[in-house]
C-alpha cells in the first residue's frame, strides 16, 4: 500500500497537470501562473486531505477561487463561465 506522502505527490502532480492543461487553453500565463502558485500553497498545507476527492473537482476549485478574485465571471477579458 502507497503511504500517505506518496499518494500527496501524486494528486498534487495529477492536479497541476490538469491546472496547466486549463490554463494554456483558457487563461494568461499569468493567470495560470496564479492558479499554480495556490495550488503549491494548498499542497503544502498539513491539515488538508487533498487525497480525497477527484482531481478534476480541486482543479476547478483552485481555478473558481483566482476566477473570483480576479473578476473573470463578470464578462471582462479574459472570461470564463462558471
Amino acid at each position: 500500500m502507497a503511504n500517505v506522502d506518496d499518494k500527496k505527490a501524486k494528486r498534487i502532480e495529477d492536479v497541476r497537470l490538469l491546472l496547466q492543461e486549463f490554463g494554456k487553453a483558457c487563461l494568461t500565463p499569468e493567470l495560470t501562473e496564479y492558479v499554480l502558485r495556490l495550488w503549491e500553497q494548498i499542497g503544502r498545507k498539513r491539515n488538508y486531505v487533498i487525497t480525497g476527492g477527484r482531481p478534476e473537482v480541486w482543479a476547478s476549485a483552485t481555478v473558481y477561487v483566482i476566477a473570483r478574485l480576479n473578476f473573470l465571471f463578470d464578462g471582462c477579458t479574459p472570461h470564463i463561465t462558471y
